[in-house]
C-alpha cells in the first residue's frame, strides 16, 4: 500500500523535471536476503543538484546511491546494478557501518525526458487508476532501463523475473486502501495526517464547510461536505475501505454507522468508550459487530489527538495485513512472512 503512494511521488516529481527539461536519477530496490528496511519495489528518485525524494534503506544507502547517481548523470552512464551487504565487515569503507544482516540490490538508472517521456506519461496514467498493474523494468540486455505497464503477474509479488537470458524486474503495485474519516475537528487533522504518510487514500466528511479546508487537511485526496441523510454516494465504500467515525456526537455517528454497517467495509473504527458503542450498537444488526473497533486503535494507553493517531492508523494497518498487532519480539518468523 504504501508503494502505491511513494511510486506516485517520485513519478510525480519525474514529470515535473521532464517538464523542465531536467534528467533525473531513479534507483529502485529490486532484491534482498536477509533483514531490510524496505522491500523490493521501494524508489529513489536523486536530482541533479543531490536533493533526493524516496527511500530505499533506513537511511545508511543513500548517500552512496546519491554519488553514484550524481557521476551518472554528469557522464550519462548507463544503467547498473549496485550491490550492498549491510553485515558485511567493510560497510565501513563506503561510511556505513549499520550491520542490518542484509544483501540488497538497487537498480540505478538516468531517465531522460527526451527518451522517457512517453513510459513515465504510461505509469502515472496507471497510478491515477483503481486497479493494481505491474511495471517492468529492464535490468540488462540492449533495452535496459526501458519501463513499461502491464497486467499483474508473480502472484501480486515483486522481483526479479528472466526471459531468453535477460531479466527484468516486476514491480507489483496495488491500490492503497481508502480510510473515510467522518467528522473534520481538530483531532482528525493527526489522523488525516498520518494514515496518509502510512499511504491511505483518505477522504474527510463533514456537513460543516468550514471544517473542510485544505490548510486543515492538506494530505486528504477528497474534502466532502455532507450529512448522513445525504448517503454514501460517491464516496468509498468497498472491501478496502476503512472507516473512521468521530463527529462526537452520538445521533450523527449513529445514522453514520448504520450507513456504513450496510456496505462491506471491513473496518468500522469508533471513538468513545465501550458503553458508547454499544449505544451505537443496539440499533445494528448483530452481523456487523466482528467489524467494528470500538474504541478505535491499539491498546497502547494513548492520549491526545497525536497518539490517539498513531494507535488507529496501527490498528487498521494491523487489519490489513490480518495481523494481531502484538509486539514484534513474539514472532517466531520473518517480520513481513
Amino acid at each position: 500500500m504504501k508503494s502505491w503512494q511513494e511510486t506516485t511521488r517520485v513519478f510525480t516529481e519525474i514529470k515535473r523535471l521532464f517538464d523542465a527539461g531536467e534528467s533525473v536519477a531513479l534507483s529502485t530496490l529490486v532484491k534482498i536476503e536477509g533483514s531490510s528496511y524496505r522491500r523490493p519495489g521501494a524508489k529513489l528518485l536523486i536530482r541533479a543538484d543531490g536533493s533526493m525524494l524516496g527511500q530505499v534503506s533506513g537511511g545508511c544507502l543513500e548517500v552512496d546511491l546519491r554519488e553514484r547517481a550524481q557521476q551518472m548523470l554528469e557522464t550519462v552512464a548507463p544503467p547498473t546494478l549496485v550491490h550492498y551487504d549491510t553485515g558485511a565487515d567493510d560497510n565501513t569503507l563506503w561510511g556505513l557501518g549499520l550491520g542490518c544482516d542484509g544483501k540488497l540490490e538497487a537498480f540505478l538508472q538516468r531517465l531522460d525526458p527526451k527518451r522517457d517521456a512517453e513510459s513515465i506519461a504510461h505509469v502515472l496514467k496507471s497510478l491515477l487508476g483503481l486497479e493494481a498493474f505491474a511495471m517492468r523494468t529492464a535490468l540488462d540486455g540492449p533495452h535496459s532501463g526501458a519501463i513499461q505497464t502491464g497486467p499483474p503477474t508473480l502472484g501480486g509479488a515483486s522481483g526479479i523475473v528472466a526471459s531468453d537470458g535477460e531479466r527484468e524486474f516486476v514491480d507489483y503495485l496495488e491500490p492503497p486502501p481508502d480510510l473515510v474519516v467522518v467528522g473534520a475537528g481538530d483531532d482528525s487533522i493527526p489522523l488525516v495526517a498520518l494514515a496518509a504518510q502510512a499511504g491511505f487514500r483518505v477522504t474527510v466528511v463533514d456537513h460543516r464547510s468550514a471544517h473542510l479546508t485544505p490548510e486543515r487537511f492538506p494530505d486528504a485526496q477528497q474534502r466532502v461536505q455532507r450529512r448522513a441523510e445525504a448517503g454514501l454516494t460517491a464516496l468509498p465504500q468497498h472491501g478496502h475501505t476503512y472507516v473512521v467515525i468521530k463527529n462526537h456526537a452520538i445521533a450523527i455517528d449513529k445514522a453514520w454507522a448504520a450507513l456504513f454497517a450496510e456496505t462491506s467495509v471491513p473496518y468500522i473504527g469508533l471513538m468513545g468508550p465501550i458503553s458508547r458503542r454499544e449505544d451505537i450498537l443496539e440499533s445494528l444488526p448483530d452481523a456487523v459487530r466482528p467489524r467494528i473497533y470500538g474504541p478505535a486503535g491499539l491498546d497502547v494507553k494513548a492520549e491526545g489527538g497525536e497518539q490517539i493517531a498513531v494507535s488507529i492508523v496501527a490498528e487498521m494497518l494491523a487489519v490489513h495485513a490480518g495481523r494481531e498487532g502484538g509486539f514484534l519480539r513474539q514472532r517466531s518468523g520473518s517480520i513481513h512472512a
